[in-house]
């Protein structure tokens, strides 16, 4: 009895000196483990979004861009040139006048993005560009990502890089999160599905359509942004949406600052968009609040914000709740289906306002299938 017992006691200090010694090194081993796998994930997701990307420039290329160099496509050197592109943020130490410049940066990639596909894509149309542009940007986010947790992860497998692999392994379940979502999105964009982004555009339309027209009552006023002038329970309307259907959000606030500046009687903006729901929350359900319902970089929001603060005109929004996945995928019917209430709670929200007085009302948005 006494044997076993010595041997018992023997093991565990030898387990405990060793968990002691050695305990760092096995826990950083199943850290490695762990994120090594997400990290595989991570690489399948950003070559599947590459050769999608390929595959949809294939169908609008040309004989030329198919051609090798050196045993490479062009169109792959294209492609990973394009994968490879990057924004610099404009200097933010003196934060006066920030926002024009982060405008004409955004503007400039914008454009430089769509060049690019234009180019590759010589049969495309304009709405096809924007469309192809769209999963351009999956394709880089996805790529970024993968870069940004490679590195970290070789960091971590260095000598004193315990600490850089515990980061990863915190971070990565919001990244594959997110990595997975873009990873959905893909087929959504190629396949030219309405997305759940989509919410306020698909507003938008609906308010325009039930308005008898012989013809198309919409207007470009500003660069892919689209506007139509109606009537809404008796008062003046401004519809405002991005250009579809192509893959496109416009700049809804240029185009609201336009109209104001043209049109003193406008005493109300209303922004109808998709809004990131938490944990618990159902995806469809609407809420109204006060403020503009804008995401992005923030400058669309500045441009309303800035513009009707001077003239003291109120500013609203109704938003359709739904997942990250959700709005950068098929728009679910649970918020399509949200599209007929949302329109009857605008009618309501305008028959309050005051007589001879005009709104605005903008489905902010990607238009993907929205024309």
């Amino acid at each position: 009895m006494s044997f076993i017992t010595t041997l018992v006691n023997v093991l565990y200090l030898g387990g405990f000196a060793v968990l002691f010694l050695y305990g760092q090194r096995i826990q950083l081993s199943f850290m490695q483990r762990g994120v090594r796998g997400q990290l595989a994930k991570l690489d399948r997701m950003q070559s599947a979004a590459r050769a999608r990307l390929i595959d949809s420039l294939k169908k609008f290329g040309d004989g030329q861009q198919l051609g090798s160099v050196n045993g490479s496509s062009n169109l792959d050197q294209s492609v990973d040139r394009l994968l490879g592109s990057f924004v610099i943020s404009p200097v933010s130490m003196d934060p006066r006048g920030i926002v024009p410049k982060m405008e004409h940066i955004l503007d400039t990639a914008d454009e430089n993005l769509k060049g690019e596909v234009k180019r590759i894509a010589s049969g495309a149309s304009d709405s096809e560009v924007q469309t192809l542009s769209n999963v351009a940007e999956i394709a880089i986010g996805l790529n970024n990502m993968y870069k940004v947790a490679r590195h970290y992860y070789i960091l971590g497998t260095k000598a004193g890089g315990t600490y850089s692999m515990m980061q990863l392994q915190m971070l990565m379940p919001q990244m594959m999160e997110i990595a997975e979502a873009y990873n959905s999105a893909v087929d959504a964009f190629a396949g030219n599905k309405t997305l759940g982004d989509g919410f306020g555009p698909l507003v938008a339309a609906a308010l325009v359509n039930e308005v008898p027209s012989s013809g198309n009552i919409w207007t470009e006023t500003v660069k892919d942004t689209e506007v139509a002038e109606i009537s809404v329970q008796n008062h003046p309307a401004y519809i405002v949406k991005a250009k579809g259907p192509g893959g496109n959000v416009g700049k809804p606030g240029e185009a609201i600052q336009e109209i104001l500046a043209r049109d003193q009687s406008v005493k109300c903006v209303l922004t109808v968009d998709a809004s990131l729901k938490l944990e618990g929350e159902e995806t469809g359900s609407l809420t109204e609040g006060v403020g503009a319902a804008i995401g992005g970089s923030g400058v669309d929001r500045f441009r309303i914000e800035e513009t009707a603060s001077a003239r003291d005109i109120v500013m609203l929004a109704i938003v359709a709740k739904m997942s990250e996945k959700e709005a950068i995928t098929e728009i679910p019917k649970s918020v399509r289906d949200r599209v007929p209430s949302t329109v009857e709670r605008i009618r309501g929200i305008v028959r309050d306002l005051p007589e001879d007085s005009s709104i605005i009302i903008a489905g902010i948005g990607n238009t993907l299938g929205v024309a």
